[in-house]
């Protein structure tokens, strides 16, 4: 059982420090995945990029996928008892989210090149794999020179669907059924846009910070805010 989201991408940190080059990048999957991306990318020293993708929650469980949406098409993975309207109108309100995320944090992110780089892709956890799948599916088309998957927990099937995918796969806990991958935290609060953002602008601040001391040995500056940023 984890803590929180914050513990998870400490701990997933420690299993990533042979990650930590200037050739490394850190995607996280918003919402739930920034937290963890930040924690990652502060341990690491590494930047902070978003991929923007969201599941489909099935319409009696919001937590179980029944497929992936992207800023420009989608994938259906379970659509079994599932209407044609439900999907139509979940896909064109999450497309509509993704597109109001993109504006309103791009000016928080710094752009990040992944030709020929190393992205760590990272969520809170997966349960059948498919958000993940498209994100690496995205990522891939950048041409990186090799993706790996952190995630605090997974489900075997969400593993074997992504173990060929990518140059590594990491996780702390495999349960030997999961439902939702909420169980495995004591604290597992939703993340608003507001959230997301601050996260960005604290490691953009960070870096910027890391900068300074090293070509002026400036003293840093990190303004607490109202959430719990480490």
């Amino acid at each position: 059982m984890l803590k929180n989201r914050i513990q998870a991408g400490i701990l997933l940190a420690k299993k990533l420090l042979k990650y930590k080059s200037e050739n490394t990048v850190v995607v996280a999957l918003p919402s739930g995945g920034v937290p963890i991306g930040y924690c990652i990318a502060k341990e690491l020293d590494l930047p902070l990029s978003l991929v923007f993708s969201q599941k489909i929650g099935h319409p009696n469980h919001k937590e179980h996928s029944i497929g992936v949406v992207g800023l420009s098409d989608y994938v259906i993975t379970k659509p079994r008892g599932v209407s044609k309207s439900y999907i139509t109108n979940e896909v064109r309100l999450i497309q509509q989210r993704l597109q109001q995320m993109k504006l309103k944090y791009q000016h928080k992110i710094k752009i990040q090149g992944l030709n020929k780089k190393t992205v760590l892709i990272v969520d809170d956890g997966m349960v059948n794999g498919n958000t993940l799948l498209y994100a690496i599916r995205l990522i891939q088309k950048s041409k990186p020179k090799e993706i790996v998957v952190a995630v605090p927990i997974a489900s075997y099937a969400a593993i074997a669907l992504l173990k060929e995918e990518v140059a590594e796969l990491i996780v702390l806990i495999i349960p030997p059924f999961l439902s939702t991958v909420d169980e495995f935290y004591k604290k597992f609060e939703a993340i608003s846009d507001e959230d997301v953002m601050l996260y960005l602008e604290k490691r953009n601040q960070q870096q910027v910070t890391t900068y300074n001391q090293t070509i002026y040995n400036t003293e840093p500056f990190l303004p607490r805010k109202s959430i719990n940023i480490v």
